[in-house]
């Protein structure tokens, strides 16, 4: 738990966040914590984004912490490529809002089968183009 610790003081907090804190990261932090996350130090608890951030929240013996990327650039460190079950999330970020997970060993779509007609409807919008390789 002093990981966690150290995290939550080193972070600022975003304001109104309860019941449990949200802290805003930056990329090196990120991966420190998704770091922690791969060696067993915490759960993940979930993985979701917004159109121009992502939040992971994570459990350390019964305390939960969200981090909390922006991704002005429209891509952040993937966690699946240190912790498998974030994979279909981080699809599902890509899919829904055009958040590019780097680093990611499965970048195939997740929900968007090209039957939509737009791409990335929560994020920048896009005509829907062919899916490349058959599902």
């Amino acid at each position: 738990m002093a990981w966690m610790d150290e995290i939550l003081s080193a972070l600022p907090p975003a304001s109104g966040q309860q019941p449990h804190p949200r802290l805003s990261a930056d990329v090196a932090m990120w991966r420190r914590v998704i770091g922690h996350l791969s060696a067993g130090h915490c759960t993940m608890l979930g993985l979701w984004g917004e159109p121009d951030a992502v939040h992971l929240a994570l459990e350390d013996e019964g305390r939960i912490a969200v981090l909390t990327l922006a991704c002005p650039d429209r891509r952040f460190p993937s966690v699946g490529r240190v912790h498998p079950p974030a994979l279909r999330l981080e699809r599902a970020l890509a899919d829904l809002y055009g958040l590019e997970p780097q680093g990611s060993p499965d970048r195939r779509r997740w929900l968007d089968h090209g039957c939509w007609g737009v791409r990335h409807p929560l994020g920048p919008q896009l005509k829907a183009t062919a899916i490349g390789d058959p599902y």
